[in-house]
């Protein structure tokens, strides 16, 4: 009897939707793994708490450029994605320019799903 191998086609990943990015941070929030707003983000980034840190797109120059200089002075990955608006309706709170999730596995999907959605608009 001979032994048949199966080859398995890789079909590439579907392109990652937006409301996946918020549905999560709002899991991440309700498991108390997101720190919100400028003060809080630069000390969890000063404690060296923070695994990723999300801005968003609308923020201000000026909060922008503080945050992702602390950020890389700690080399914590930093991107950019959404408005204050929809961050702060799915993190439970008003307008949020910046926040910082503390979970390293959070911190890693969120990473890779805002990572999919960048590519995504590139390729349009």
């Amino acid at each position: 009897m001979t032994r048949q191998t199966r080859t398995m086609k890789k079909t590439p990943a579907p392109a990652a939707d937006p409301l996946a990015v918020y549905r999560l941070l709002g899991l991440a929030r309700r498991a108390g793994r997101v720190i919100s707003g400028t003060e809080a983000v630069h000390k969890a980034i000063r404690q060296h708490q923070a695994r990723l840190v999300i801005l968003a797109e609308d923020a201000a120059e000026r909060t922008i450029r503080q945050v992702q200089q602390a950020a890389d002075n700690s080399r914590i990955p930093v991107t950019l994605f959404g408005d204050k608006q929809q961050i702060g309706q799915w993190t439970g709170t008003m307008n949020r320019a910046v926040i910082a999730v503390v979970d390293t596995h959070f911190a890693a999907r969120l990473q890779e799903l805002t990572g999919q959605i960048a590519a995504s608009r590139q390729e349009a």
